[in-house]
């Protein structure tokens, strides 16, 4: 079952988070800061198994300074229970949050995953660099 994330919830969305992607300081602040406004949904069984963050702005790039008129739906996190990848899980959180907003839909991902997300009919709108690493920002009208 997909739902909102609530506070209950922060534990296992950050053990999921450390055993997938890994790549923040303090992830319990950040994810509680993301819970509080509503912007986490989590596929649980009861046990969480997976969640989505997003958020919604007016930036047409995060990792600039180009403003854009338009909200634009930006999906930030994907992350799957390692022991639960390869069961469809993301695939569902992914069209859940794609089916949620009317906005145009942005996400930044590495190179290896633009063939995944091209199957949920994003294309890449650019390719940027963060951190030294090439990334994609994906594309969903």
């Amino acid at each position: 079952m997909i739902r909102l994330a609530t506070l209950n919830d922060l534990d296992e969305v950050v053990r999921i988070h450390k055993a997938t992607i890994n790549n923040m300081k303090n992830p319990y602040k950040l994810f509680k800061i993301i819970i509080k406004k509503g912007n986490c949904y989590v596929y649980a069984d009861p046990e969480v198994r997976g969640a989505i963050t997003f958020d919604i702005n007016r930036m047409q790039n995060p990792y600039n300074k180009d403003y854009g008129r338009q909200k634009i739906f930006w999906l930030d996190q994907l992350i799957i229970d390692p022991t639960h990848q390869g069961k469809g899980l993301g695939s569902k959180l992914m069209v859940y949050m794609i089916q949620k907003s009317t906005l145009q839909k942005r996400f930044v991902c590495n190179l290896d995953l633009i063939e995944y997300y091209k199957g949920f009919g994003f294309i890449v709108h650019d390719i940027v660099t963060i951190n030294q690493r090439d990334q994609a920002i994906m594309l969903l009208e």
